[in-house]
């Protein structure tokens, strides 16, 4: 009896196993592997988890971001996820905060890169290491990088969050065959500087 006992759990171990393999997200490749979990091994996303706002006079950028694992059709990886809130002279122009809960959402990603790595960090140490991640424009329907840099602010957590955004929307119904359409941007494209709150 135990001899098949050991059999299953071995069996059910091997199972459970031999399709997931662990890789740091800082090792993820242009293809992920089928059945791969890019784990956030070094806690490098958990920096950001929290809500972090800019504020200059009557504008104000505020984001929220969250820590997350979730399942893709051939892997699963830990990903950063967030959704903002800008006003521009006291006008909201537009928020996205409800959508955190989705199961998609408007800032998303895992890729590390370092100080060298491009865009240019000036002030950056040897070594350091900063977060890509996809940034989505509802209103406008654009989609683009936002480079996040954790930071320290006369003593207080703060985050420096570059957009690089082109304001062109890409309609087609290929990845090969699209046309782009020049459609602005939301919001200023620009490095902000976003203290940790409450």
């Amino acid at each position: 009896m135990n001899k098949i006992v050991m059999t299953i759990v071995s069996l059910l171990f091997y199972c459970l196993n031999s399709n997931s393999q662990i890789i740091s997200i800082e090792d993820i490749g242009l293809i992920p592997i089928d059945g791969a979990y890019y784990k956030d091994n070094e806690l490098l996303l958990n920096r950001f988890v929290g809500t972090w706002k800019y504020t200059n006079g009557n504008t104000s950028l505020k984001i929220i971001f969250q820590k997350i694992s979730r399942q893709r059709a051939n892997y699963s990886e830990d990903l950063l996820i967030g959704e903002y809130l800008y006003i521009e002279n006291g006008v909201e122009i537009i928020n996205t905060l409800n959508n955190i809960s989705n199961s998609e959402n408007n800032i998303e990603g895992n890729s590390v890169i370092y100080h060298n790595s491009k865009p240019t960090c000036n002030d950056c140490v040897v070594g350091e290491k900063r977060l890509v991640v996809s940034f989505g424009d509802p209103l406008k329907q654009t989609w683009g990088p936002l480079y996040l840099r954790k930071i320290n602010v006369g003593g207080q957590e703060a985050i420096s969050a570059q957009f690089i955004l082109n304001g062109t929307r890409y309609i087609g119904d290929s990845i090969l065959e699209f046309d782009e359409v020049y459609v602005g941007e939301t919001f200023p494209n620009e490095t902000y500087v976003l203290i940790k709150q409450p």
